[in-house]
Protein backbone atom coordinates (compact mmCIF):
# COMPACT_ATOMS: atom_id res chain seq x y z
CA UNK A 1 0.00 0.00 0.00
CA UNK A 2 2.58 2.51 -1.11
CA UNK A 3 -0.18 4.88 -2.19
CA UNK A 4 -1.24 5.24 1.47
CA UNK A 5 2.27 6.46 2.30
CA UNK A 6 2.03 9.03 -0.51
CA UNK A 7 -1.38 10.13 0.74
CA UNK A 8 -0.05 10.42 4.30
CA UNK A 9 2.42 13.09 3.14
CA UNK A 10 -0.58 15.43 2.70
CA UNK A 11 -1.84 14.97 6.27
CA UNK A 12 -0.47 18.39 7.39
CA UNK A 13 -2.23 20.12 4.50
CA UNK A 14 -5.53 18.41 5.37
CA UNK A 15 -5.10 19.23 9.08
CA UNK A 16 -4.53 22.87 8.18
CA UNK A 17 -7.72 22.96 6.13
CA UNK A 18 -9.73 21.20 8.84
CA UNK A 19 -8.43 23.50 11.58
CA UNK A 20 -8.38 26.82 9.77
CA UNK A 21 -10.87 26.67 6.91
CA UNK A 22 -13.44 24.45 8.62
CA UNK A 23 -12.64 25.83 12.10
CA UNK A 24 -12.78 22.44 13.80
CA UNK A 25 -11.45 21.66 17.26
CA UNK A 26 -8.17 19.72 17.23
CA UNK A 27 -9.71 16.35 18.10
CA UNK A 28 -12.51 16.78 15.54
CA UNK A 29 -9.97 17.79 12.89
CA UNK A 30 -7.83 14.74 13.66
CA UNK A 31 -10.85 12.45 13.36
CA UNK A 32 -11.94 14.05 10.10
CA UNK A 33 -8.46 13.85 8.57
CA UNK A 34 -8.11 10.21 9.66
CA UNK A 35 -11.45 9.34 8.05
CA UNK A 36 -10.31 11.18 4.92
CA UNK A 37 -7.06 9.22 4.81
CA UNK A 38 -8.87 5.90 5.18
CA UNK A 39 -11.36 6.84 2.45
CA UNK A 40 -8.55 7.98 0.13
CA UNK A 41 -6.59 4.75 0.64
CA UNK A 42 -9.68 2.67 -0.09
CA UNK A 43 -10.57 4.79 -3.13
CA UNK A 44 -7.07 5.09 -4.58
CA UNK A 45 -8.09 3.33 -7.80
CA UNK A 46 -10.57 6.16 -8.51
CA UNK A 47 -7.89 8.86 -8.44
CA UNK A 48 -7.28 10.18 -11.95
CA UNK A 49 -4.29 12.57 -12.21
CA UNK A 50 -5.58 13.86 -15.55
CA UNK A 51 -8.63 15.30 -13.74
CA UNK A 52 -6.69 17.07 -10.98
CA UNK A 53 -3.78 17.01 -8.59
CA UNK A 54 -3.61 14.66 -5.61
CA UNK A 55 -3.97 17.48 -3.02
CA UNK A 56 -7.13 18.68 -4.79
CA UNK A 57 -8.58 15.16 -4.77
CA UNK A 58 -7.76 14.72 -1.08
CA UNK A 59 -9.22 18.13 -0.28
CA UNK A 60 -12.45 17.17 -2.05
CA UNK A 61 -12.64 13.96 0.00
CA UNK A 62 -12.06 15.98 3.19
CA UNK A 63 -14.85 18.40 2.26
CA UNK A 64 -17.23 15.54 1.45
CA UNK A 65 -16.41 13.81 4.73
CA UNK A 66 -17.08 17.10 6.55
CA UNK A 67 -20.43 17.59 4.81
CA UNK A 68 -21.40 13.99 5.62
CA UNK A 69 -20.65 14.65 9.30
CA UNK A 70 -22.76 17.80 9.26
CA UNK A 71 -25.66 15.85 7.79
CA UNK A 72 -25.29 13.01 10.30
CA UNK A 73 -25.20 15.42 13.23
CA UNK A 74 -27.93 17.74 11.93
CA UNK A 75 -30.58 16.86 14.52
CA UNK A 76 -28.29 16.17 17.44
CA UNK A 77 -27.82 18.67 20.25
CA UNK A 78 -24.31 20.01 20.79
CA UNK A 79 -22.19 18.12 23.26
CA UNK A 80 -22.25 19.66 26.70
CA UNK A 81 -19.61 19.34 29.39
CA UNK A 82 -20.31 16.82 32.11
CA UNK A 83 -21.25 18.17 35.54
CA UNK A 84 -17.96 16.89 36.92
CA UNK A 85 -16.09 18.92 34.29
CA UNK A 86 -18.05 22.03 35.22
CA UNK A 87 -17.33 21.60 38.92
CA UNK A 88 -13.67 20.89 38.25
CA UNK A 89 -13.41 24.19 36.37
CA UNK A 90 -15.18 26.18 39.10
CA UNK A 91 -18.58 26.43 37.41
CA UNK A 92 -21.83 25.85 39.25
CA UNK A 93 -23.83 23.17 37.35
CA UNK A 94 -27.12 24.59 38.65
CA UNK A 95 -26.31 27.96 37.06
CA UNK A 96 -26.03 26.25 33.67
CA UNK A 97 -29.63 25.00 33.60
CA UNK A 98 -30.94 28.16 31.90
CA UNK A 99 -28.11 28.05 29.35
CA UNK A 100 -28.85 24.41 28.53
CA UNK A 101 -32.58 25.16 28.24
CA UNK A 102 -31.85 28.02 25.83
CA UNK A 103 -29.61 25.73 23.77
CA UNK A 104 -32.41 23.17 23.55
CA UNK A 105 -34.80 25.88 22.34
CA UNK A 106 -32.31 26.97 19.67
CA UNK A 107 -31.75 23.36 18.63
CA UNK A 108 -35.50 22.80 18.29
CA UNK A 109 -35.79 25.94 16.15
CA UNK A 110 -32.82 24.82 14.02
CA UNK A 111 -34.40 21.40 13.45
CA UNK A 112 -37.52 23.15 12.13
CA UNK A 113 -35.45 24.85 9.39
CA UNK A 114 -34.86 23.30 5.96
CA UNK A 115 -31.62 21.31 5.76
CA UNK A 116 -29.92 23.85 3.48
CA UNK A 117 -30.69 26.68 5.92
CA UNK A 118 -29.35 24.67 8.88
CA UNK A 119 -26.18 23.90 6.97
CA UNK A 120 -25.26 27.50 6.16
CA UNK A 121 -26.10 28.70 9.67
CA UNK A 122 -23.97 25.98 11.28
CA UNK A 123 -21.06 26.86 9.01
CA UNK A 124 -21.50 30.58 9.67
CA UNK A 125 -21.60 29.87 13.42
CA UNK A 126 -18.09 28.42 13.00
CA UNK A 127 -17.00 31.89 11.83
CA UNK A 128 -16.43 30.79 8.25
CA UNK A 129 -16.54 33.47 5.57
CA UNK A 130 -19.20 33.38 2.87
CA UNK A 131 -16.50 32.31 0.39
CA UNK A 132 -15.43 29.41 2.63
CA UNK A 133 -19.03 28.34 3.12
CA UNK A 134 -19.55 28.60 -0.63
CA UNK A 135 -16.63 26.25 -1.25
CA UNK A 136 -18.19 23.69 1.09
CA UNK A 137 -21.80 23.92 -0.13
CA UNK A 138 -21.00 24.53 -3.79
CA UNK A 139 -22.34 28.06 -4.18
CA UNK A 140 -20.81 31.49 -4.75
CA UNK A 141 -20.37 33.87 -1.82
CA UNK A 142 -23.27 36.12 -2.78
CA UNK A 143 -25.67 33.18 -2.86
CA UNK A 144 -24.35 32.07 0.52
CA UNK A 145 -24.95 35.56 1.91
CA UNK A 146 -28.56 35.44 0.76
CA UNK A 147 -29.02 31.94 2.19
CA UNK A 148 -27.62 33.01 5.55
CA UNK A 149 -29.91 36.07 5.71
CA UNK A 150 -32.96 33.99 4.77
CA UNK A 151 -32.02 31.27 7.26
CA UNK A 152 -31.64 33.85 10.05
CA UNK A 153 -35.07 35.30 9.23
CA UNK A 154 -36.59 31.81 9.23
CA UNK A 155 -34.91 31.06 12.55
CA UNK A 156 -36.30 34.26 14.07
CA UNK A 157 -39.80 33.45 12.81
CA UNK A 158 -39.52 29.87 14.10
CA UNK A 159 -38.48 31.11 17.55
CA UNK A 160 -41.49 33.44 17.89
Amino acid sequence: MAHCEVINEFRPLLMHKALHSMRLRMEDAEDLVQDTMVCACRSWDTFDPSRGALPTWLSAILTNQYKDRLRRNAGKPPSLPLDEDLVAHGADPAARIDDISDMCDVNAAMRALPRSAREVLRLKARSLTYREIGAIVGANHRTVGMRVRRARLLLLRTGE
